[in-house]
């Protein structure tokens, strides 16, 4: 089997965990502790993208709203659409970084770090250091993603998901009694 064969096989884990990051951020509140990484606030933001294909047509919902429930969505979602893109905004010791993740190949898109403010008449060094800082300030980014995904695979690999998986789909249906704690 080729490359394209195994990511196509394998590309609905990239939609199910954007659905549990939805679902988790809705949960906690937009409240992670996540192992390797720490404490943050992490939401769905202002765009999710879903698609299904269905005989050779391939149907595209966008829903868009700052902080809005995407009702529609939910409704692609129960209706056998996946997600493929949503746009997070995530919050790290009152620092906000806005990106898009895509789910084929977990790409950051339009990553958006917190600003590094620099002086006009900043010498080299500190322009070097400013740099510097924005590249740590993207690896940050990198490694939350990172280290989200992980804690999604052992949740998905637990005997537990059969359990959150059924909560899951309460939460799209709108039935909010969510009595499984995945903390």
């Amino acid at each position: 089997m080729g490359l394209l064969e195994d990511i196509n096989k394998l590309s609905f884990i990239g939609s199910e965990f954007l659905l549990w990051l939805w679902y988790m951020s809705d949960k906690n509140n937009g409240l992670f502790d996540v192992e390797g990484f720490g404490k943050f606030e992490l939401w769905i933001y202002d765009k999710v993208k879903l698609e299904k294909n269905a005989d050779k047509e391939k149907e595209i919902l966008v829903c868009s709203g700052a902080f809005s429930e995407l009702r529609e969505a939910k409704l692609g979602l129960i209706g056998g659409k996946r997600i493929t893109e949503a746009r997070l905004k995530c919050i790290i010791d009152e620092e906000e970084w806005f990106m898009t993740l895509d789910s084929m190949f977990l790409d950051l898109k339009q990553l958006k770090t917190p600003k590094v403010e620099i002086s006009k008449d900043a010498d080299e060094a500190e322009k070097e250091a400013m740099f510097y800082e924005k590249v740590f300030l993207i690896e940050k980014a990198i490694s939350m993603i990172d280290n989200l995904f992980a804690s999604f695979l052992n949740h998905r690999l637990s005997s537990g998901w059969s359990e959150e998986r059924i909560a899951i789909k309460r939460w799209m249906s709108g039935d909010e009694d969510d009595s499984v704690d995945q903390s």
